[in-house]
């Protein structure tokens, strides 16, 4: 959710949705997130760039706030993109998570392991709600 009034920005993920498109790590997955404890992530913030819904094209984005994933909550500064297209907003977004900073144990298997730098990706169109 984006509220254009106020700049507000409240986005969450459940995690407990995600599909890698192998169902065993997808399981491995969840364990590691530990979905059942923490089954959301949340960014809840304000955007602190200018946003233009008659603009075309995309225009650049920050926002100020925080992020939650399992179970710690961090300051987070970040930018991505905002884009009217077909009377909706078009959000690309993209940073790097250390998964340490949020205590999260990176999975290892025999020689294969995960880096605890992962670059998170969001790429999702918000419908315009009138109130």
């Amino acid at each position: 959710m984006i509220n254009l009034a106020d700049s507000t920005i409240d986005f969450f993920l459940d995690l407990t949705t995600l599909q890698t498109g192998i169902g065993k790590r997808d399981k491995d997955l969840r364990i590691t997130l530990n979905t059942d404890k923490f089954p959301f992530a949340e960014f809840f913030g304000k955007l602190v760039s200018p946003f233009q819904v008659d603009q075309v094209g995309p225009q650049r984005a920050s926002v100020e706030g925080v992020f939650s994933i399992h179970g710690v909550t961090r300051p987070f500064l970040g930018e991505g993109s905002l884009e009217m297209l077909d009377g909706a907003i078009h959000l690309l977004a993209e940073w790097k998570l250390n998964l340490k900073d949020f205590n999260i144990v990176p999975p290892r298997l025999l020689i294969i392991k995960v880096h605890e730098i992962q670059v998170i990706r969001i790429d999702a169109t918000l419908a315009l709600v009138k109130e």
